[in-house]
C-alpha cells in the first residue's frame, strides 16, 4: 500500500498498528515486615499485590478505532443507582433531598445512554472505516485505499433552517 500524501510503501492497516503499539506489564511483588508495639505486642505482617498496566505509543493511539459511546453511557447510569443505594443507606435521614439530587443524576445519566444509542449507526460506520483504514509510519497519514473510497464519511447533506 501507498500513502497518498508521502508516497512511501512503509504502510499498515490501522488495526495492525494499533496492535503493534499496545504493550501490557504484569507486576507481581511481595512484602513482609515485623513490629513491635509500645504495649509490649509483636508480631509479622506480610502481603502480596499484582498489578497490570497497559501503555500504547503515539503511532498506536493515532491509529486506534473509535471509541463506542455506548460504554461510557452504561457506567453512568450504573453508577448513579448504586451510588443512590449506598447514600440512602448511609444518610437515610437525607432521603428527600438525596432522592432529588440522584434522580437529577439519574435522569442525566439516562439522557447520555440515549445519545449513546441515537449514535450507534455513526460508530458503526466509522468502525467499518476504520477497519478499512491504513496509516502511513513515515508522516501518519490515515487512507483508505482508492478501491475502498466508498467507505468514507459522507457529509451530511444542508438542513433548511
Amino acid at each position: 500500500m501507498q500513502c497518498p500524501k508521502c508516497d512511501t510503501q512503509d504502510c499498515f492497516l490501522c488495526s495492525i498498528a494499533h496492535a503493534q503499539g499496545k504493550t501490557t506489564t504484569k507486576t507481581t511483588g511481595s512484602t513482609s515486615g515485623a513490629y513491635y508495639g509500645t504495649n509490649g505486642n509483636a508480631g509479622m505482617i506480610s502481603g502480596s499485590h499484582t498489578s497490570t498496566s497497559t501503555s500504547l505509543t503515539a503511532f498506536g493511539k493515532k491509529a486506534a478505532p473509535p471509541e463506542n459511546p455506548l460504554g461510557p453511557a452504561i457506567s453512568f447510569v450504573a453508577l448513579a443507582i448504586v451510588s443512590n443505594m449506598i447514600v440512602h443507606g448511609i444518610w437515610p435521614h437525607l432521603n428527600g433531598l438525596v432522592t432529588l439530587i440522584f434522580l437529577g443524576g439519574i435522569g442525566l445519566s439516562l439522557w447520555g445512554l440515549y445519545a449513546a444509542i441515537r449514535d450507534q449507526p455513526r460508530f458503526r460506520n466509522e468502525k467499518a472505516r476504520w477497519e478499512q483504514s491504513w496509516i502511513c509510519a513515515r508522516c501518519g497519514e490515515i487512507f483508505l485505499p482508492p478501491e475502498r473510497a466508498s467507505l468514507a464519511p459522507q457529509t451530511p447533506a444542508a438542513q433548511p433552517s
